[in-house]
């Protein structure tokens, strides 16, 4: 199974692309995007990550910028204006705890 989930964060809501493995997931993992956002690309890693056995998720580390967070590979015109609408490293440190927690009330275990 994959798709987009919405879940709030403490900067507000944000996209979370999901993918989920046909059988019991052997744990769970956050990929995290490039420069280019949560593209074709990195949904295609997290489907691979669920084929892989694992429930995986895919945070938009670019939602405060709100919807489309994408840039093309090359357009870096885009991608520099992506980067002003992440609020720092604390920031990040939000979205990939957000993503988590996601996690976390699916049933999975820091380990």
């Amino acid at each position: 199974m994959t798709g987009d989930q919405t879940i709030e964060t403490a900067d507000g809501p944000m996209r979370l692309y999901e993918a989920t493995p046909a059988g019991a997931a052997r744990g769970g993992v956050v990929a995290i995007q490039e420069a280019f956002g949560v593209n074709p690309h990195i949904e295609d890693v997290t489907r691979r990550l669920a084929a892989a056995g694992y429930h995986a998720v895919a945070p938009d580390l670019f939602h405060r910028g709100g919807p489309g967070g994408v840039a093309d590979y090359g357009d870096f015109e885009t991608v520099i204006k992506l980067f002003g609408t992440v609020a720092g490293d604390d920031a990040i440190v939000v979205d990939v705890n957000a993503a988590l927690d996601y996690l976390r009330r699916a049933g999975f275990a820091d380990t």
